[in-house]
């Protein structure tokens, strides 16, 4: 199953404008368990420009998620053994290859919930990534709020209450 979510053009704001919190809704809550102790669910942000990075970062963990980073495929691994994250959130063009990192990813952790976020929206890359087993595609230029839901839509998956 692949969640598609609509471009920035189609809906309006972008994710590099996450300040501007006017347009539509943009408080979405992480999905939380009910016992008082539950852990916060963790997510492995893989992305090599370090502005997206810190965006994704800074609005992940207001809405509650504790978040790892990595910059390229082999430090994207070490976190995503380290942390065992609910999801991971990775671009494909990043340093070592996003398509070889999410083709081996998947291989090792078949049941992982991956979302790819990517400037190459075009339907052959959409088609390849599919292909290999990802959970949503998102054009870069999305809202923060379609990649809140769509984590959260993923983790209900996971872990239904």
């Amino acid at each position: 199953m692949v969640i598609a979510v609509p471009l920035i053009s189609e809906v309006g704001n972008s994710m590099n404008h996450c300040d501007d919190k006017s347009e539509g809704p943009t408080s979405v809550s992480p999905i939380s368990s009910s016992s008082p102790s539950a852990r916060p669910h963790k997510i492995v942000v893989v992305e090599d420009d370090h502005e997206m990075q810190r965006l994704l970062k800074e609005e992940l963990q207001e809405a509650g998620y504790q978040v790892t980073q990595a910059s390229n495929g082999t430090e994207a691994f070490v976190q995503v053994e380290a942390v065992k994250p609910d999801v991971v959130v990775s671009d494909l063009l990043f340093p070592g290859g996003g398509l070889e990192f999410i083709r081996a990813l998947r291989q090792k952790y078949e049941n992982g919930r991956i979302i790819v976020i990517t400037a190459r929206s075009d339907e052959r890359t959409r088609v390849e990534v599919e292909q290999l087993g990802v959970d949503a595609f998102l054009g870069k230029s999305i809202r923060m709020s379609e990649l809140l839901q769509t984590i959260n839509r993923l983790i209900e998956l996971t872990n239904p209450q």
